[in-house]
């Protein structure tokens, strides 16, 4: 398989709202591959990973709904690379018919999907993975060991790599952004960005808008060991690179605007996620991209930040604009 990622636009985007500051979007949501997002940088990492380690089988986690699983579903069909996929869902069922787009394209890709409950994550890898080893297979589990820790510098190399890509296309525009505002989920996109600033010396200007029902304490740990990891990985590949030191400085993370907890919304996100698309045509999911819009919103509102230049990652997630308007056309 032939690397999928490209380098996306940087876009002027209108918001009314707020007609104080110029906002811009990195439109990761132009990524080509499988309707596109942050994952496809972040699912081409691991892909690569798993080839260089000489394994020829994964095992995908994550929620039902989730945009990394239905990108490694894709890449792994393209590759010929067998896969399965243990999915979480309350009590481990189905809920009747709601059923997310990713999920039916995730299905749609050939992946089994097996369903299980939180507490029974770490059993469940370890099964399948005995189950890919009885079949002949080496598995690689994109999160590492059976409690998902190991693989957090692997994720953080495609937004090391994205930050990168910025600083040129600010010099390509001419403009120099005062805040980088990105949603935060698992934390790769968010720790990659902060890698990628430390690494090559640049200011501290990036903002984390969580979407996760992660605590804070716990985010910003998973945040920490993410850069943490990522330095690790490039000291052991032999990189001359400076130590991550005074890491907490660098993690700037609202936790208080997650509507209550992963894939809730309310009105006003969905009123954000309305307005981006009738003033741009931009469609953003609203459990990710319209939740952190809107958060990102509040945050500067709030803190009475105008006169600035603001670049808002869109990390994509198109399925769930369209699951979004699905359940609010059943309503009407």
């Amino acid at each position: 398989m032939t690397d999928p990622v490209v380098s996306t636009p940087i876009t002027r985007v209108l918001w009314k709202e707020d007609p104080g500051n110029e906002f811009y979007m990195k439109r990761e949501d132009l990524q080509p591959f499988s309707f596109g997002g942050n994952k496809v940088r972040i699912g081409w990492e691991f892909m690569r990973d798993l080839t260089e380690g000489g394994y020829d089988a994964m095992l995908i986690y994550g929620d039902a709904r989730s945009n990394l699983c239905r990108i490694l579903a894709g890449m792994c069909a393209v590759s010929g690379i067998p896969a399965r996929m243990i999915a979480t869902r309350p009590g481990g069922e189905r809920e009747g018919t709601d059923i997310s787009f990713n999920e039916m394209i995730t299905e749609g890709f050939g992946v089994p999907v097996r369903t299980c409950p939180a507490d029974r994550i770490a059993d469940a890898v370890d099964e399948e993975m005995e189950r890919f080893r009885s079949e002949g297979r080496n598995p690689y589990y994109i999160y590492g060991n059976r409690f998902g820790t190991g693989r957090e510098g692997i994720a953080a190399r495609a937004y090391a790599s994205a930050y990168r890509e910025i600083l040129a296309e600010e010099k390509e525009l001419g403009i120099r952004f005062d805040l980088i505002a990105v949603p935060y989920g698992t934390g790769a996109t968010q720790g990659g960005l902060i890698a990628g600033a430390m690494e090559l010396r640049d200011e501290d200007r990036i903002l984390g808008i969580s979407v996760s029902s992660r605590t804070g304490e716990r985010a910003r740990s998973v945040l920490r060991e993410t850069v943490r990891s990522y330095f690790a990985d490039r000291a052991s590949d032999g990189a001359d690179v400076p130590g991550p030191e005074r890491i907490d400085e660098r993690i700037h993370l609202e936790t208080g605007r997650n509507c209550g907890g992963y894939g809730i919304v309310d009105g006003r996100v969905t009123q954000a996620v309305r307005d981006m698309f009738l003033q741009n045509s931009v469609a953003l999911a609203p459990e990710y991209t319209g939740k952190a819009w809107r958060g990102m919103c509040d945050y500067l509102r709030e803190n009475g930040i105008s006169g600035k230049k603001i670049l808002f990652i869109n990390t994509g997630g198109l399925p769930l604009f369209f699951d979004a308007l699905g359940r609010s056309r059943s309503r009407g």
